[in-house]
């Protein structure tokens, strides 16, 4: 048995022969040597600094060795960063190699270039979280706008993370804006009505895709891409495929009745849904018919609203819309009207005779 000092403190060893003990008083000892030459090369001052930065450290558990191997993998860390702008530049192709929607891939790369503008030139590893969090709480608009600001540039810092170039995501620790919960915005049956009315007669072309956002509730980025061919009135469905679904997943959206009388006159093999100029010719519309602003994802929120409160199947519902559950349904929609104004939703139907 031998006594050491190991790290500081004093403990004891025990060998099963003294030749063992021998040869590890040996290796001790010239640990010691070679100790007390690297203190000799120690200035006092150096000494005293490291001793109160140890000191500095004892309240939250940590060592000088665990600061300096932390600092040493950030500064590796900033070594093998990009730029900004090269971060997102490879962020954007990666997305496009994954397979992601156009749609997707621009709306990050709009967030992204924001972004960008302020601070492309500089290397991803000497960003913060302050100085971003401070970044989003200047930004113009409401905080749903920030929020998506937020959830676009962490997709980006956590491919910077998996490629090596930070070593954690400075986002995690960016505030999330509170926004207040309002219900969504719908159209009244009668503005409905008479929306698709002065669509009827000031643009038709325009009937075919308003009617499906009011009466299937696809995304307005499903109707963008949505084919005739992909309109079977005669088996009663709107096919959502998997390339062209927000989810990835194909579905099959019924066509009911009333939808079926707006959509006949325009019935296609073939082509696209959405004409030219759509927003243009929606704005007046809109101005024939009197609305007076247009409802965020109104024409979706509507036929969820309706379709719930009267057919009362909540599944149903929610896989029509391409939901994976009924959560959203009952949180957001579940008696956002009544039934009697639902009825009445489902019963405008388009004129007799066809086109005007």
């Amino acid at each position: 048995m031998t006594g050491v000092y190991l790290d500081g403190k004093r403990v004891r060893r025990f060998f099963a022969t003294r030749d063992e003990a021998e040869a590890f008083a040996r290796l001790q000892k010239l640990a010691a040597s070679r100790l007390g030459h690297y203190a000799e090369r120690i200035s006092p001052a150096l000494a005293e600094e490291a001793f109160r930065r140890e000191e500095a450290l004892r309240p939250y558990g940590k060592s000088l060795v665990d600061a300096i191997r932390e600092y040493v993998a950030t500064l590796e860390a900033r070594r093998r960063s990009v730029s900004v702008e090269e971060l997102f530049s490879e962020v954007i192709r990666v997305k496009r190699q994954d397979g992601r929607s156009r749609r997707y891939v621009h709306e990050l790369g709009l967030y992204l270039r924001r972004f960008a503008r302020d601070s492309g030139q500089r290397p991803v590893g000497s960003l913060v979280s302050r100085e971003i969090d401070d970044w989003l709480r200047a930004l113009p608009g409401s905080p749903i706008h920030r929020n998506n600001f937020r959830r676009n540039l962490s997709v980006a810092f956590s491919h910077a993370v998996d490629r090596g170039y930070l070593e954690a995501n400075p986002m995690v620790k960016t505030s999330v804006a509170r926004v207040v919960d309002r219900p969504p915005e719908i159209f009244t049956p009668e503005e409905a009505a008479r929306f698709l009315e002065a669509c009827r007669t000031l643009c038709p072309e325009m009937v075919p895709m308003h009617a499906i956002g009011l009466f299937a509730g696809l995304r307005a980025a499903e109707i963008e891409r949505l084919d005739w061919s992909e309109i079977k009135l005669g088996r009663g469905h709107i096919e959502v495929t998997a390339e062209k679904s927000k989810t990835a997943r194909r579905r099959l959206v019924p066509i009911e009745s009333n939808l079926g009388t707006w959509l006949k006159p325009f019935e296609r093999q073939a082509g696209p849904v959405v004409p030219a100029s759509a927003v243009d010719k929606r704005l007046a519309a809109m101005k024939a018919a009197g609305l007076p602003k247009w409802p965020r994802n109104g024409e979706r929120h509507s036929y969820a609203s309706y379709h719930l409160a009267h057919f009362r199947d909540a599944a149903k519902t929610a896989l029509n819309m391409g939901h994976t559950s009924t959560a959203l349904l009952f949180n957001t929609y579940r008696e956002l009207v009544t039934p009697e104004e639902a009825a009445e939703y489902w019963e405008i139907e388009a004129p007799k005779g066809g086109l005007s």
